[in-house]
C-alpha cells in the first residue's frame, strides 16, 4: 500500500491536515462563542480576578488544513481559537493542544508561537493525555475545551466525565452525523456534524444543541449526555 502524502502549508513549511469544507462552519461557531465569553473570562484573570482562563484541545491536528477538494489552507481550531481571544476583551492565559501524532501536535504549537503566543502541547490519545492537560490547569479558573474528535470512538465519555469535576469547564462537541444518524435523526438536517455545549450550573449539567441554544436540557446526572455521546460505540465499561 502505498504512503499518503504529507502536505504541507507553503507559507511556513509545516505539516496540513486535510478537512471537509464543513470546517469552516465550526470555527466560525468557535470563533463567535469565544468573542463573547471575552468579558467573563476576564472576571478571572488579573486584575479584576485571581486565577486563569484556559483552553483546551485533545484533537487539534497541526493548526493548518487543506480543504477536501480544493487549494485553500485554512486555520485550524486551536489558531481560530488563539486569534479570537487574543482580539478579544480577555485572551486566553494558557493553551493546552493535543494530537494523537506528535508531528501534528508540534506543528500547532510552532504555529501559535509563529502568533506570539505559547501552548503547552502533547501528543498520544485522548483518553491518556486528558490527566495530563487537566491537571495543569488552575482548578479555580475559568477553561474552554474543544472536543471535536474524527469519530464517536475516540471520544471516550470518561474524558467528559473528568472535565465536568472542575466547577467551572465549558465544553463545545462537535461529532460527525455519521456517526450519531442511526440514533439521532432530528439532527439530520443540520448537515454533517452536530455541535453542542456542555457545562456545569449548581452541580447539575446543562447541554445545549449550538444550533438552538434556547432548547436547554439540564440534569443532575450525566446519563442521558452520556447516552448521547455513546450512542455510537460506547466505551467498555460504561
Amino acid at each position: 500500500m502505498a504512503k499518503k502524502s504529507v502536505k504541507v502549508d507553503p507559507d511556513d513549511g509545516l505539516i496540513v491536515g486535510e478537512v471537509g469544507p464543513w470546517a469552516t462552519e465550526k470555527h466560525e461557531r468557535l470563533r463567535k462563542y469565544i468573542d463573547a465569553a471575552g468579558p467573563t473570562r476576564a472576571k478571572y484573570v488579573p486584575p479584576k480576578g485571581w486565577a486563569t482562563a484556559s483552553y483546551i484541545e485533545l484533537y487539534s491536528g497541526a493548526g493548518r488544513s487543506l480543504i477536501d477538494g480544493s487549494n485553500r489552507i485554512i486555520d485550524g481550531s486551536a489558531l481560530v481559537a488563539y486569534k479570537a481571544a487574543k482580539s478579544s476583551a480577555m485572551p486566553f492565559t494558557d493553551l493546552h493542544l493535543s494530537d494523537l501524532e506528535q508531528v501534528n501536535s508540534d506543528a500547532v504549537a510552532q504555529r501559535i508561537k509563529a502568533l506570539g503566543g505559547v501552548a503547552q502541547n502533547y501528543h498520544g490519545p485522548a483518553d491518556k493525555i486528558v490527566d495530563r492537560a487537566l491537571g495543569a490547569l488552575n482548578p479555580h479558573g475559568l477553561h474552554l475545551a474543544f472536543l471535536d474528535p474524527f469519530s464517536l470512538g475516540q471520544l471516550p465519555f470518561s474524558i467528559i466525565e473528568k472535565m465536568l469535576k472542575f466547577r467551572r469547564m465549558d465544553m463545545i462537541i462537535h461529532v460527525s452525523l455519521f456517526d450519531l444518524q442511526r440514533n439521532l435523526d432530528d439532527y439530520s438536517s443540520i448537515g454533517s456534524y452536530a455541535g453542542f455545549w456542555v457545562t456545569r450550573r449548581s452541580g447539575g449539567v446543562v447541554f445545549r444543541h449550538l444550533d438552538d441554544l434556547d432548547a436547554v436540557f439540564e440534569s443532575d446526572t450525566c446519563d442521558d449526555l452520556r447516552q448521547l455521546i455513546c450512542a455510537f460505540q460506547p466505551p467498555p465499561g460504561l
